[in-house]
């Protein structure tokens, strides 16, 4: 995935980067410099991304959920 990509599809979450670059284990800095290309995108953030985009996402679910400052706000999923 490139910079482009991940762009995209944080866009089509409809939340702020500010909202979604903890829950990516990032800081805003950090995902704006994987959005521009400056860093890759790393296999973490795809795999994150990948389980916001499912759903898993604690807020949205409000249920299961692990605590954020174990697991980013992300509920468990499987």
């Amino acid at each position: 995935m490139d910079g482009a990509e991940l762009r995209r599809r944080l866009d089509r979450l409809g939340r702020t980067y500010t909202e979604l670059a903890p829950l990516l284990g990032l800081s805003t800095h950090g995902l704006h410099k994987q959005m521009r290309g400056v860093h890759a995108v790393s296999r973490q953030t795809e795999l994150l991304l990948e389980q916001l985009e499912s759903g898993c996402d604690a807020k949205s679910r409000g249920k299961n959920a692990v605590e954020p400052a174990e697991n980013h706000g992300l509920s468990r999923c499987g």
